[in-house]
């Protein structure tokens, strides 16, 4: 009788322990579920950083899917399937080379931890462009065949040096209001207005190059679009 109850008292031990083992997803090093690159040039990208998962469970930790936010950002595991205590390394990478300001992005991480089955990995960067232009493009608005058209940006040097502006040039009819050179101080901004006459219908694109004496930018382009419509007739040549 007393080796029954003894083996009945281990079963249910036994029993009770595989019920409760469970996996457990955990990011090591990282705060608030973020990991945060700090300021950064465009020339770094892409930033890169290696994440270590651990299985800090009694069970074992399947990792289903990993799911970035957008396509400038990859996660790709170096295996996921771990036994309790093991570890994993994501390769995070992300690309910042046409960005600038504040950048930031998410990791989806799903697995089989009952108690967080999807975990949200936030990455960000400061990305520091020493020359930046506002908006990235020339938008031409409510173009017309005939009729002018102006669109305009603005130029920062935030760098701690004048830049000049140099063999600045415009296709496809585009003009101009600043001459084939021009400095821009240490921490000022001017504003470029782009003036054009569109010959026709359609779509329209055009771009904008010059070259600048700051050592990270050996040359800039803006490009620049609109959609023209037909030239719209007068009241006098309708009638």
């Amino acid at each position: 009788m007393k080796r029954i109850f003894t083996v009945l008292v281990a079963a249910f031990i036994a029993t009770t322990a595989m019920a409760i083992a469970q996996p457990k997803m955990e990011l090591l090093g990282i705060k608030n579920n973020t990991y945060d690159w700090g300021t950064v040039s465009p020339k770094e990208s892409p930033l890169t950083a290696d994440i270590k998962i651990k299985n800090t469970g009694d069970a074992e930790l399947i990792i289903a899917k990993v799911k970035p936010s957008c396509g400038c950002t990859t996660a790709p595991l170096e295996k996921d399937r771990l036994m309790p205590g093991e570890e994993t390394v994501m390769n995070v990478s992300l690309k910042v080379a046409t960005s600038t300001g504040q950048v930031q992005k998410s990791i989806t991480i799903t697995s089989n931890d009952a108690g967080s089955p999807t975990t949200v990995l936030y990455i960000k960067a400061n990305v520091d462009r020493p020359i930046s232009v506002t908006p990235r493009y020339l938008y031409f608005n409510d173009m017309e065949a005939g009729t002018e058209a102006v669109a305009t940006v603005k130029i920062r040097n935030s760098s701690n040096q004048d830049v000049t502006l140099s063999d600045i040039k415009a296709d496809n009819g585009v003009k101009l209001d600043i001459g084939s050179k021009v400095v821009v101080k240490a921490g000022e901004t001017i504003e470029v207005a782009a003036k054009v006459v569109p010959a026709k219908d359609g779509y329209f694109s055009a771009s904008v190059s010059m070259k600048t004496s700051h050592p990270e930018y050996e040359t800039l382009e803006i490009k620049g679009y609109g959609n023209v419509k037909e030239p719209t007739k007068s009241k006098a040549f309708v009638d």
